[in-house]
């Protein structure tokens, strides 16, 4: 199932769920998590997630490549890795 992004234009405060395709408009009907107003929520088109095999945990990588994964994970520890897979650091 794909994730959404909502936004509650009273508060402003985004969030993401897990939706069916078909139930995808159900949360602009239920209660802002953050506000508690269900009159003003979104839809947002955000950015599509586009994975691979081994993000997906199908495949698994090369020895080689966890191994060099884990000496620039210890290189630089403020490094962070996101739900899609791109790397985020901590400032």
């Amino acid at each position: 199932m794909p994730f959404y992004d909502y936004k509650c234009k009273e508060c402003d405060h985004t969030w993401e769920e897990q939706q069916s395709v078909d139930g995808r408009n159900v949360p602009r009907y239920n209660p802002c998590p953050n506000c508690g107003t269900s009159d003003n929520i979104i839809l947002v088109i955000g950015q599509p997630a586009i994975v691979d095999s081994i993000r997906m945990g199908v495949k698994k990588p090369p020895k080689n490549v966890e191994k060099r994964l884990r000496e620039i994970q210890k290189a630089h520890p403020n490094m962070k890795q996101g739900r899609h897979g791109q790397n985020i650091t901590e400032v």
